[in-house]
């Protein structure tokens, strides 16, 4: 046989660990004779070890200017540009059932100042601010600060 034989290898979401080395390794038999290819790869990883920080940490609803600063991101040097993406919630991050509203979707600026945010909720009136960081492959993290804690999740694309 001679020719072009397309085939495709569809993996299941998240069946490969980020940041981990495979090799894919392709075999043939005929009558000819065996063949083998391989192919090493490793898989991308989104951002770590960064934050998310809000100034001020109190203010009047729509009156009160924040600023959402996202620093400190790592990732490998061939996934850069980072974006950002800040949002919030009005409420804690635990609570089920939130909504969140974007404020300023896929900049390269990991700044934003000037934000205006309606009224909390709660019985402190707390308010989540979110900020999602994602590489130019689309691996993405999620960080978010209510009140002075805060916490991160890595998502993968």
């Amino acid at each position: 046989m001679t020719g072009s034989f397309p085939f495709s290898l569809v993996l299941p979401p998240f069946a490969l660990l980020s940041k981990a080395s495979y090799r894919l390794r392709l075999t043939a038999s005929s009558p000819a004779g065996n063949g083998r290819a391989e192919l090493p790869f490793t898989t991308n990883g989104a951002p770590t070890s960064g934050s998310l920080v809000v100034s001020p940490l109190v203010g009047q609803p729509l009156f009160t200017s924040f600023t959402f600063t996202s620093a400190n991101w790592v990732d490998d040097a061939d996934d850069y540009p980072l974006s950002y993406t800040f949002s919030y919630k009005v409420g804690e991050e635990m609570t089920a059932g939130l909504v969140e509203r974007a404020l300023v979707m896929d900049t390269y600026a990991s700044t934003q100042s000037g934000l205006l945010l309606p009224e909390g909720g709660g019985s402190k009136y707390n308010m989540t601010a979110v900020a999602y960081v994602k590489d130019k492959y689309g691996a993405s993290a999620r960080v978010y600060q209510v009140g002075r804690r805060s916490d991160t999740t890595v998502l993968m694309k």
